[in-house]
């Protein structure tokens, strides 16, 4: 079962067996797949625009 910890320095949650965020109720095998799914998504381009965009300030992905 995925371990949970958090940052003592910035409190972020993420889980110890995969690194990535914190993703309660679903195996790190699970997320993982839908990481992927998001981030192809996210390559995709419609109308001229991609679907996802980084916050040139905090980099966090913001979605279209």
């Amino acid at each position: 079962a995925p371990t949970k910890v958090q940052c003592v320095e910035c409190n972020l949650i993420w889980c110890f067996q995969c690194h990535s965020p914190w993703h309660d109720g679903i195996q790190c095998k699970e997320f993982r797949r839908g990481d992927r799914m998001l981030k192809k998504w996210a390559r995709e381009v419609h109308y001229g625009q991609h679907n996802a965009q980084q916050c040139p300030s905090c980099k966090v992905t913001n979605f279209n």
